[in-house]
C-alpha cells in the first residue's frame, strides 16, 4: 500500500507517459527530489534512453502510481489521458501540453465519470532541442507552471501544487483556452527585431525576425 503524501510532498510513485524532452526532464527532476518514477513510451528507444539517464524505470503491470503526468505530443494528449484514467483508477492525471480545450472536449465526449481526477497543466519551459538526450533536471527550475483545472476537477487534487514543487517550478492558476494556456504574468522568451528600411518609395516593410535564444517560442 502506498503511503499518503505529507504536506508539500510530491506523491509517488509518479508515472511519466512520454519520454521526450519535457517528460524525461520532469522525470529527472522528480528523481532529483527523491520521488520514485515510472516511465512509459510507445518508443522503446526513447524509453531505454530515458531509463539509462536515470529518469526512472519502465512501468510494469501491477504498478500503482499516485500521479500520472502525460507528456505526449499535443495530438495524442486526449487518448493518452483517457488511457491513464482508465488504467490507473487510483491516480490523479495531469499533462504538460500547451493545448487544453480540444483534449478536454474529447475527454468529455469519452465519459465524465472520472474527470475529477484530471487537471491540466502547462510548464513554461522548453528548448530548441528535442528527445530524451536533450533533457535536464533543471529545465523547470524557477519557471512558471500553469495549472488549468476544469469544472469537474476535484477541489484540491494532490497534484495541483506538489507536482510543480517537486521540479522547482512555480505553480500558477489558469483556465482552459482554445489554443494555449498561460499564467497572468510570463516573461517573454523571445525578442523580435525589425531590419531597418526606408519608408520613401519602399515596398511593404519586411517581417520581423525572431531570436528565441534556445527557449520555447511561440513565433
Amino acid at each position: 500500500m502506498t503511503e499518503p503524501a505529507g504536506p508539500g510532498e510530491v506523491p509517488g510513485p509518479v508515472l511519466v507517459v512520454g519520454t521526450g524532452l519535457l517528460g524525461t526532464s520532469l522525470a529527472l527532476a522528480c528523481r532529483r527530489a527523491g520521488v520514485d518514477v515510472l516511465l512509459d513510451d510507445v518508443s522503446s528507444e526513447h524509453l531505454r534512453t530515458a531509463s539509462g539517464l536515470g529518469a526512472g524505470r519502465p512501468v510494469l503491470e501491477g504498478d500503482r502510481p499516485r500521479l500520472v503526468v502525460v507528456a505526449t505530443p499535443p495530438q495524442h494528449l486526449a487518448v493518452s489521458i483517457r488511457a491513464a484514467l482508465d488504467t490507473h483508477p487510483e491516480a490523479v492525471v495531469t499533462d504538460v501540453g500547451s493545448v487544453k480545450e480540444a483534449p478536454l472536449a474529447a475527454l468529455r465526449a469519452s465519459g465524465e465519470d472520472d474527470l475529477e481526477r484530471y487537471v491540466g497543466g502547462h510548464p513554461m519551459a522548453g528548448s530548441e532541442r528535442s528527445g530524451p538526450l536533450a533533457a535536464s533536471a533543471a529545465l523547470f527550475d524557477g519557471r512558471p507552471w500553469a495549472v488549468t483545472p476544469h469544472e469537474r476537477s476535484a477541489p484540491r487534487p494532490p497534484t495541483r501544487s506538489r507536482r510543480s514543487r517537486g521540479c522547482a517550478a512555480r505553480s500558477r492558476p489558469g483556465c482552459p483556452r482554445p489554443t494555449t494556456t498561460a499564467p497572468s504574468r510570463v516573461r517573454p522568451t523571445c525578442r523580435t527585431s525589425r531590419p531597418s528600411w526606408s519608408p520613401a518609395g519602399s515596398p511593404t516593410p519586411p517581417p520581423p525576425t525572431s531570436r528565441c535564444r534556445g527557449r520555447a517560442c511561440g513565433t
